[in-house]
């Protein structure tokens, strides 16, 4: 399945939005949610969203 990067970045956008700081705990939660339920293409889609919540908390310097 192919991902666009602009739907991942607009994504991660709108967490950092609505949660700020907490985007990345919020990210990293449904990371863990995930792991734990197997489901393995929801890993990496969720595995995507951390870390562009990631670069982008980090580069507005929260």
């Amino acid at each position: 399945m192919a991902v666009d990067p602009e739907h991942v970045a607009k994504a991660a956008s709108e967490m950092l939005a609505r949660y700020g700081i907490n985007a990345v705990a919020r990210a990293q939660d449904r990371v863990n949610d995930v792991s734990r339920a197997g489901d393995r293409t929801a890993l990496d889609l969720a595995m995507l969203l951390l870390t562009e919540v990631e670069r982008q908390a980090a580069a507005s310097a929260f």
